[in-house]
């Protein structure tokens, strides 16, 4: 149940973006039916139509960007502090607030939000780059694949207890050390 909590809890937290845009999304319905109960046409039914759609979209890309937040801290469990590991997301608020949120969480906050400025990101920056640089692209494939449906990344270190994570990476390095291998091989020879 703790598990359970504690991924919620980061889910929340990590797209509060998305979220916020979601229940935008459903006051905008509500009021829209509210007005519109008595008097429908055609023109109506079509936009309350599309409406109802509106608040899926932000849950999914909340669901893509869990995916990335996870991954990334993994990555940061494991092999610590990179840039390099952060580069592949940011390309969107939403993929700078997963990694931040991360980030955040394992005491790297100062150096995610150093690599974001240097990278001339502000708190401002909200659309994704290519939608600036391109807006037809929301239409591509790739694109509507990467953004909403990325694939379930199941965390290798759970997301409830940091310390036991540390542990487990730590004792992972430990087990598979250059001399570790040597010993292993030279106690074999002297059986």
């Amino acid at each position: 149940m703790e598990r359970f909590i504690s991924a919620t809890a980061a889910y929340i937290r990590m797209g509060y973006l998305l979220h916020l845009v979601t229940i935008v999304d459903i006051v905008i319905i509500a009021i829209a039916y509210s007005s519109w109960h008595d008097n429908w046409n055609i023109l109506k039914v079509c936009f309350f139509g599309i409406m109802m759609a509106c608040p899926v979209f932000p849950q999914l890309d909340a669901r893509s960007r869990f995916q990335n937040y996870k991954l990334v801290r993994d990555h940061l469990l494991q092999f610590g502090y990179k840039d390099r590991i952060l580069k592949p997301f940011t390309k969107s608020r939403c993929q700078r607030d997963a990694v931040m949120m991360a980030c955040r969480q394992l005491g790297h906050a100062k150096a995610c939000a150093a690599y974001f400025t240097r990278r001339g990101y502000r708190w401002y920056h909200l659309f994704p780059d290519v939608i600036v640089k391109n807006p037809l692209i929301f239409f591509n494939p790739n694109f509507i694949k990467t953004t909403f449906f990325e694939k379930t990344y199941h965390s290798r270190f759970g997301l409830c207890d940091r310390d036991s994570a540390q542990q487990d990476v730590a004792n992972r390095q430990k087990l598979f050390t250059f001399r570790n291998v040597i010993k292993g091989s030279v106690s074999d020879f002297n059986v």
